[in-house]
């Protein structure tokens, strides 16, 4: 179970709240750069701190570095590139590089995952792929129909899962959790043709 995750990149704060919701005991953490996105996921979508819940407004390069503990999952949500008029352009890079990447792992534990959500038509899509396969002992990728979006799930620690036990997995999980939704039904509609 993920006990306690890393959210990079808070966005309106929709996948924190749907964490929040589905799993209620989960600590959830967000790290984002722009105290202006903080704001606005406060004013407009109600995504405030609370007891499962905190954000911290800084550089996820600089948080990162910093004694955080370790998390079961890190979600990296800032893989999108900023506007060309935007003083973020070259910290959001930072995030693609092998360094970066590799400085994940230190957070999490000994089983842990980071999820990552890539754009293949995105120009810098393979070189982030290419740094995603070289800082991390495995890497599963899934399409998600309808968007061209593909996840890519990265573990610290070597794993040779086959597709099929991935979907045993989720069928674990759907009779363990009484939740709206299957995982199983999820993981069959993500994986590769």
């Amino acid at each position: 179970p993920q006990n306690r995750v890393l959210i990079v990149g808070l966005g309106g704060g929709s996948m924190v709240q749907f964490l929040n919701f589905t799993f209620p005991a989960m600590m959830v953490e967000a790290v984002e750069i722009d105290p202006v996105v903080v704001e606005l996921a406060a004013d407009y979508f109600n995504t405030r701190p609370g007891p499962q819940f905190r954000i911290h407004t800084e550089d996820a390069f600089v948080f990162l570095e910093g004694e955080h503990g370790s998390f079961d999952a890190i979600y990296m949500d800032a893989f999108l590139q900023p506007p060309a008029n935007s003083s973020l352009g070259e910290k959001t890079l930072r995030l693609t590089m092998v360094e970066f990447l590799t400085q994940l792992q230190t957070h999490l534990t000994p089983d842990g995952v980071v999820a990552f959500n890539i754009i293949p038509a995105e120009p810098s899509a393979k070189d982030d792929l290419d740094a995603i396969d070289e800082a991390f002992a495995s890497t599963f990728s899934f399409r998600v129909p309808g968007t061209g979006n593909r996840v890519i799930i990265a573990c610290k620690a070597e794993t040779s899962a086959t597709p099929e036990e991935l979907l045993q997995r989720a069928a674990r999980l759907d009779e363990t959790l009484a939740l709206d939704f299957s995982f199983q039904e999820i993981a069959t509609s993500l994986r590769n043709p």
